[in-house]
């Protein structure tokens, strides 16, 4: 990632507004390929055949910086099927996902684990 990128905070604060927006860009634009929960399990048909296979957004999520996910998502990743979105997405549309990416799927998550293993 490049410096100028490293440095970038989420100008975005993190609100239930920019969760919902980041939700509906994600379940738009990202749930081909990393599912709709964020586990790298999406129904595109090329999918199966990615090498190396979608991230696991939901585990990973919070482990990664803010800066090197809206980096990775404008700039895509050229050692993976990761396409660029920075000539589809909004900036506001970019940094709403990342929240969404390291808060809502980790929490979705988090919550979907708790309700499976109630006794």
């Amino acid at each position: 990632m490049p410096e100028a990128w490293a440095a970038r905070e989420n100008p975005l604060p993190l609100s239930t507004e920019a969760l919902a927006r980041g939700e509906q860009v994600y379940q738009q634009y990202c749930s081909a390929c990393h599912g709709p929960l964020g586990q790298g399990d999406g129904l595109a048909p090329a999918v199966a055949y990615f090498d190396p296979s979608p991230t696991n957004l939901a585990l990973h999520g919070p482990a990664h910086g803010a800066a090197e996910y809206a980096w990775i998502i404008s700039e895509g990743n050229a050692e993976s099927a990761m396409p660029r979105f920075d000539t589809k997405l909004s900036e506001k549309e970019i940094w709403s996902v990342v929240h969404y990416i390291r808060h809502g799927l980790a929490d979705e998550q988090d919550e979907q684990y708790a309700q499976a293993h109630q006794h």
